[in-house]
């Protein structure tokens, strides 16, 4: 176990030794439980191109693995991400695929890439800035949900992230909580990131298929269209980050029943007092706009999605809430319409 750092076996984040609680599970830290080993792999310690030490895992997954590393020349942490199976082709090109797109996407609420490389024993390597905070999943494992300005603040400033990849003919086809980071910054509103391209994919413009039923990305979140026909356009995207904003303002599913949370393949989205939760009129209509089963109900781009949430911040239901930022529906400067 490194120093100073105890690691959780059930959000399975380091935490600083002698923390009373977990930060993202909210439970006690007590009798040693969460004092275990940190996560080993055979490339700790290496520098790879005589610049980056690959100095401990910091996450896994089924792409690859990614490590703190310390850029030597800079001395400045960074992180980088690798294939688990150097052999593996699909593997490999979805990490070429993802350095390329996020080397093209240069945006605020996009992660910074330092570096990419290539070697023979450890196949593509991508550097990028190492993030602190969290997930929008793990935030909402802690917080259970939002209050109503802060979620628009955040999906807000998603929504710019994900149409500058729209007008540069990149769908996301992937958009979760667990693909949003939240970067907390002193004296700064939170700032979010998208952190995973490996499923991206160019697109021309108006629709193209990928062959229906074995489509990537997380069933939950994907679009019915794209779910089922392969349908893709920039509005299986809105549907996707309409989710997310959902189960930030419900802390649920929007087509989850009570039953284990199993998700409703057709049927409409659970209604608000279901959730037991209250929003503003204006708010509540541009969600559901953005999660309508039926493509041509939805916002036909994410630019549409973020006009309209920046505008619901002048419903009165917002007046009683602290500002969460500097974000309104006059401070917000409209994106380019889409390109057709």
């Amino acid at each position: 176990m490194q120093p100073g750092i105890q690691w959780c076996p059930h959000c399975g984040s380091p935490h600083a030794l002698g923390a009373v609680l977990c930060p993202n599970t909210g439970k006690a830290m007590q009798g040693g439980l969460h004092n275990v080993p940190a996560p080993t792999h055979p490339l700790l310690g290496t520098v790879v191109s005589q610049r980056y030490r690959f100095d401990r895992v910091i996450g896994r997954g089924g792409l690859g693995v990614v490590f703190e590393a310390l850029n030597l020349p800079l001395n400045r942490t960074v992180a980088v991400k690798i294939v688990h199976d150097p052999s593996d082709r699909a593997a490999t090109q979805r990490l070429r695929q993802e350095a390329r797109f996020l080397t093209k996407l240069r945006h605020p609420n996009i992660l910074d890439v330092y570096d990419y490389g290539e070697r023979d024993d450890i196949g593509p390597f991508l550097v990028t800035e190492k993030l602190e905070g969290e997930t929008i999943l793990e935030r909402m494992r802690r917080t259970k949900r939002l209050k109503p300005a802060r979620a628009v603040d955040l999906i807000v400033q998603v929504l710019s992230a994900v149409h500058t990849g729209h007008l540069q003919g990149v769908l996301h086809r992937d958009l979760k909580p667990g693909n949003i980071f939240v970067v907390d910054r002193i004296g700064c509103p939170p700032l979010p990131k998208l952190i995973d391209y490996g499923l991206a994919k160019e697109a021309s413009a108006g629709r193209r298929l990928t062959r229906p039923g074995r489509v990537p990305g997380s069933p939950p979140y994907m679009a019915p269209e794209y779910a089922c026909y392969g349908t893709e356009t920039p509005r299986i995207d809105v549907f996707s980050v309409g989710v997310v904003l959902f189960e930030l303002l419900t802390g649920t599913h929007p087509f989850a029943t009570g039953e284990g949370g199993a998700l409703v393949l057709n049927g409409p989205p659970l209604r608000l007092v279901d959730a037991r939760v209250t929003l503003p009129a204006e708010l509540e209509r541009v969600v559901y706009i953005a999660i309508a089963r039926d493509e041509r109900r939805r916002f036909r781009d994410a630019a549409s999605f973020q006009e309209a949430l920046a505008s619901s911040l002048a419903d009165p239901g917002f007046e009683d809430e602290e500002p969460s930022s500097s974000t309104s529906s006059a401070s917000l400067r409209p994106l380019r319409p889409l390109r057709r």
